[in-house]
């Protein structure tokens, strides 16, 4: 795809002749984007409300208004990886510093990350750690570049995720495995309608290959409300005025997940929603914009399917969200 950019806010002919050197370099820095040499990315960006194609520059342009920006991957696809990173990048050249918050690692591992991204620790040791720190599962070097622009450029990286161990117990024990108060904290308790429930039920069951028993969905539904509630919670509370979340794209949905509980709890916030897509047509998306609950991302971006050598419901394991 060939990308375009925005004109210049003015044209250099009339800043030449109207405004002193100072007043062209504050006038630029107020354009809506910065032209480039080269394009940020070459994959299709999908405006799903405009229903047209727009360029990567214009994504980042239009995000950099944004608190949170959701970057929602399929989590063994390396492209998506480029991207996120890409993003990341963009959005701290203005010279902002957005927390870097993924899903990969735990809250409990929050005390390790900070040791490792001290600014005593060089950036060698800092991504040996956190290769050592990020659980069995994760591809590790896939996520290493984003860790190491972080690192790099002093971005803040927070833990997002709840331990298997956490919920394994929501998933048995409800809510009140989270603490006291904590449902209703992190809204839980509230604005979730039956057809979200049989929605989400229905769509664990057929991301488990339709091998996951029905009477196990209820269980696993709600460990994953609670992952998406605490992950919103985490983007609530990162240190920095803006953040990039690194999320499974089912995470990233408008109408069941992260983005819902951070319209119920800080309903002012502006949150971008970027789904990175895998498509056999690279050009346009067919059904991939909208479900029967309404649209899910603000953007896609479409990239190729990646050729995995097994069968993901050949290898598939089963949760241990399963009721006794």
């Amino acid at each position: 795809m060939t990308l375009s950019y925005f004109m210049p806010c003015v044209s250099r002919k009339i800043f030449a002749r109207l405004f002193a050197v100072g007043m062209m370099v504050s006038l630029a820095s107020a354009c809506t984007t910065i032209p480039r040499s080269t394009p940020l990315f070459s994959e299709t960006v999908w405006d799903v409300v405009a229903h047209h194609a727009i360029s990567a520059d214009t994504l980042i342009a239009r995000s950099r208004g944004a608190e949170f920006v959701l970057l929602g991957e399929t989590h063994d696809n390396p492209v998506h990886h480029r991207i996120q990173n890409s993003i990341l990048k963009a959005l701290s050249d203005t010279g902002s510093k957005p927390s870097l918050v993924m899903e990969q690692f735990d809250f409990e591992q929050q005390p390790q990350i900070d040791r490792s991204m001290s600014t005593e620790t060089s950036v060698a040791d800092s991504l040996m750690q956190l290769g050592q720190t990020m659980a069995a599962g994760w591809e590790w070097p896939q996520y290493k570049p984003l860790i190491e622009t972080a690192k790099a450029r002093q971005l803040p990286l927070r833990a997002a995720n709840l331990s298997r161990n956490r919920l394994l117990r929501v998933s048995r024990q409800g809510f009140s495995a989270l603490g006291a108060g904590e449902a209703r904290r992190l809204a839980l308790d509230s604005g979730w309608s039956d057809a979200q429930e049989t929605q989400l039920e229905k769509d664990i069951v057929a991301g488990h290959c339709g091998m996951l028993p029905a009477t196990a969905a209820p269980a696993v539904a709600r460990a994953q409300r609670a992952r998406d509630a605490m992950m919103a919670d985490a983007l609530l509370n990162v240190p920095t005025a803006t953040a990039v979340a690194i999320l499974g794209r089912e995470h990233v949905r408008r109408d069941l997940a992260v983005p819902g509980y951070l319209a119920a709890r800080a309903p002012h916030r502006k949150v971008v929603v970027v789904g990175l897509i895998e498509s056999n047509n690279l050009q346009k998306p067919s059904d991939d914009v909208a479900d029967a609950l309404g649209r899910r991302y603000d953007y896609l971006v479409l990239t190729a399917p990646v050729q995995r050598k097994v069968d993901p419901c050949k290898s598939l394991v089963m949760p241990m969200m399963m009721p006794k």
